[in-house]
């Protein structure tokens, strides 16, 4: 990640409040008054607009962090004599360490590499921050258009959004996948 696309992350996460006059009273065809967003906050302008470049930017990095990674994970299984023969399944814990998880034979030495290299998993995190970004980011884009009325930009995300309503006691949430 070069300097330039860190500015734009770091511009376009500062994403600031709405304002009071950002809000609009409009009566809709009953002549109730509702609140409205009035216009999109400069920050999320300024996303939608430079998103796409961005997101492109990010992925580009990370495919090249994404090989670095394997190559040194790959040098060191080596050095110890980890030869793999099925595919293992790398994540992290709530606590930020790296857990491995498979039915190959060296399986544990696998975690035990990435469990005694800082190095490791330093990249590790930093692969799985930059791709919730990335995603956050599009993620943001295709809400703005759907903000904006793009019908054509529904999103599948979007089928994660929930409510429950049952008088004082509703409540709205977002559902993981």
């Amino acid at each position: 990640m070069n300097t330039t696309s860190l500015n734009h992350v770091e511009s376009m996460v500062n994403l600031c409040k709405p304002c009071e006059n950002d809000l609009l009273e409009v009566s809709n065809e009953n002549g109730t008054e509702e609140l409205l967003i009035g216009r999109v906050f400069p920050p999320m302008q300024a996303l939608s607009a430079e998103g796409g470049q961005l997101i492109e930017s990010l992925e580009k990095q990370l495919d090249t962090l994404q090989e670095a990674f394997i190559a040194l994970l790959s040098k060191e299984m080596k050095r110890v004599g980890v030869h793999l023969e099925n595919r293992l399944h790398l994540s992290l814990s709530e606590e930020g360490d790296v857990v491995v998880e498979g039915e190959d034979n060296d399986t544990d030495k696998v975690q035990e590499i990435l469990s005694h290299s800082s190095e490791l998993q330093s990249r590790f995190r930093e692969l799985a921050h930059l791709t919730l970004l990335s995603q956050g980011i599009d993620m943001v884009c295709q809400a703005k258009a759907a903000l904006e009325g793009n019908a054509r930009c529904f999103s599948p995300i979007f089928s994660h959004y929930h409510a429950y309503i049952k008088g004082s006691l509703s409540h709205f949430y977002l559902k993981s996948p």
